[in-house]
């Protein structure tokens, strides 16, 4: 009998017990439910991106008030994104600074544009969106965060194609394209695609036959190319120029400052001083030469080069004086005088003979 009595006592204590353990739990519940957080956010933003609460962008954003949420609230804010760059935007937006510190577990911060390209000048309708968790556990009594508007430049793309022109062979030729200063694996012609910014492109300096390169299409004349836009780059190689070797005429007996003349070749040079240059790979060229008044020792002749430089050796000298002809004024009298002394000798003979 007495056992029962207490365990009737302490079945009445333990439902005691749980009763107010519930109604404890139920008024924190309630006073929480009930309960309001105020907040407000900051709102920073990045190179090129101005944040304005009216579309035609003359009212800056520099905070949003949330005001008083409650365990469940959402609130929307609207603001008017502009990219103020002349580069499309990926625009991303991004909570930050939380205080407390646990805010952002109770607290979630989203926004509403999905296509996160914005073009140059554009302005984009954006919504800030905040809620707060419910049931509601977080012990703060108000919050803070800021948000940053950002966003990062998105580049065109372009496609280069590079090529290869062997003007010795006439016809194009592989050779390998590096990107960057890495092997590629890839050989002219090849269309490198989707590029953006800078690239620097490298081809070797001789083609598979040995030929040098010699320049690309636009005009650069080592075999690195620097390009930034599309287009169509061609590298073009050559066999190598033959070496040439300096062919002199050196010339004597002439007065100072004679004029003189080589023709080699059908390049054809005069001087005043002792010695015409020219400048020949090997092989064995006709030559001829001279000067006004003067006579060459050779006016015509062969000369050879062979892997060296050579000298041809001119002399001159000055052509004999011919009197020339007298004119008529002065030869007319001269041959009345003859004609004259003649006929005078004639008669004196004539005299003679009949005396």
């Amino acid at each position: 009998m007495r056992f029962a009595r207490r365990f009737e006592h302490r079945k009445k204590f333990v439902l005691a017990l749980i009763l107010a353990v519930l109604l404890s739990f139920c008024a924190h519940e309630l006073l929480f439910q009930k309960s309001s957080v105020p907040g407000a956010s900051a709102v920073e933003t990045g190179a090129n991106i101005g944040v304005y609460w009216d579309v035609i962008c003359t009212q800056l954003v520099s905070s949003i008030n949330w005001g008083n949420m409650t365990p469940g609230d959402t609130r929307e804010a609207v603001v008017y994104v502009r990219n103020e760059g002349n580069q499309t935007l990926a625009l991303n937006l991004t909570s930050m600074n939380w205080t407390p510190a646990n805010a952002s577990q109770w607290l979630t911060f989203s926004w509403n544009y999905s296509n996160n390209l914005i073009e140059a000048g554009k302005v984009l309708t954006v919504n800030p969106t905040l809620h707060v968790a419910s049931p509601f556990g977080g012990g703060f009594s108000s919050f803070a965060f800021d948000i940053l508007f950002g966003g990062q430049e998105i580049l065109p793309t372009y496609n280069v194609t590079i090529n290869a022109y062997c003007e010795t062979e006439a016809a194009g030729v592989p050779v390998a394209v590096a990107e960057d200063g890495s092997s590629t694996g890839f050989n002219t012609t090849y269309t490198f695609t989707g590029l953006t910014g800078t690239h620097i492109f490298t081809v070797p300096s001789a083609d598979a036959n040995g030929h040098p390169f010699k320049n690309w299409n636009t005009g650069q004349t080592t075999t690195t190319i620097t390009v930034s836009s599309a287009g169509n780059y061609t590298a073009y190689y050559q066999a190598a120029l033959p070496s040439n070797y300096t062919v002199s005429f050196l010339e004597t007996k002439l007065p100072s400052q004679a004029q003189w003349w080589v023709d080699l070749k059908g390049d054809n040079q005069s001087s005043t001083s002792n010695v015409i240059n020219f400048s020949l790979p090997n092989g064995t060229y006709t030559y001829s030469t001279g000067a006004s008044g003067y006579t060459p020792s050779a006016s015509k002749g062969l000369v050879t080069v062979n892997g060296t430089n050579t000298n041809e050796q001119v002399t001159f000298s000055a052509r004999p004086i011919i009197p020339e002809f007298p004119s008529l004024i002065v030869l007319l009298p001269f041959m009345i005088a003859t004609l004259l002394a003649v006929i005078i000798y004639r008669k004196k003979s004539m005299r003679t003979r009949q005396d």
